[in-house]
């Protein structure tokens, strides 16, 4: 299920989606009498592709999944957060984000950029909040887990190795919320996941009864500068990628909703 799930994810993001479009328009004017359709199927595959390339779009998108999302940061806000409304959190829940096992290289190296960020937050957190343990979380498609690199890294941060526990087989955010839950049970937890993220997690964790304190990092929209620049109305990669993390999560938020997960 996992498997086909990631399959479909993947031809349903704006380029692999343009591409196929564009390849059915072509078989249709080169190889069937089909002129006109392959035309306008061509026509509008190119339109799409443009139009999810813009950075306007794209970050629009994305702003809508970060809005509301605020830092535990500055310190007050973290109070604010914890014991001034009496919560006591004990664990720091780091979301995997992906990496590319490299032996060759240090961990830090290894994680990818949206991974290296999710822990440095919850290693600030980590030091802000004395007696607070590290659950680090994420599964791997080769020997090493990405929870053993996320610790390693962790601990080239100077977390003690006591303070950490691991959660080498989780594959997805549901699995994550279904496991580590198990794992903190009913005590306070704070949540370190990319802002975007963020959503689709929470809800998860909540439908299994549980309620932590978010913790949003990575954002991919700065929402402190107030405008739309000239160049965002122009294609750029930047712009695709955008598109396709806003895609991912509403996808994702959609296929747990029809599986009666949320």
């Amino acid at each position: 299920m996992f498997v086909l799930k990631k399959l479909i994810s993947a031809f349903l993001l704006p380029l692999p989606a343009s591409l196929s479009l564009i390849a059915v328009a072509l078989g249709l004017i080169w190889f069937t009498g089909r002129q006109r359709a392959g035309r306008v199927l061509a026509t509008v595959a190119f339109g799409l592709l443009l139009l999810l390339s813009l950075p306007v779009i794209g970050s629009g998108l994305v702003a809508t999944l970060e809005k509301g999302q605020e830092p535990l940061y500055p310190a007050e806000r973290l109070a604010a957060a914890t014991a001034d409304v009496g919560r006591a959190p004990r664990w720091i829940v780091v979301l995997g984000g992906g990496h590319l096992a490299e032996p060759r290289l240090p961990a830090i190296d290894q994680l990818s950029s949206s991974a290296l960020l999710r822990l440095a937050e919850g290693v600030r957190l980590y030091r802000a909040l004395p007696g607070t343990r590290m659950l680090l979380s994420g599964a791997g498609s080769g020997a090493v887990a990405q929870a053993d690199i996320l610790a390693e890294a962790a601990v080239g941060f100077g977390v003690p190795e006591q303070d950490l526990v691991l959660e080498r087989t989780t594959v997805d955010t549901e699995d994550e919320a279904t496991k580590l839950t198990g794992i903190v049970g009913k005590e306070d937890f704070i949540l370190v996941t990319t802002a975007s993220h963020m959503p689709r997690a929470l809800a998860l964790f909540r439908a299994r009864g549980v309620d932590p304190i978010a913790a949003p990092t990575d954002y991919a929209v700065h929402h402190g500068v107030s405008g739309v620049h000239f160049d965002e109305f122009f294609p750029h990669p930047a712009g695709l990628r955008l598109t396709e993390v806003a895609e991912h999560e509403y996808l994702g938020r959609l296929w747990a909703k029809l599986r009666g997960r949320l």
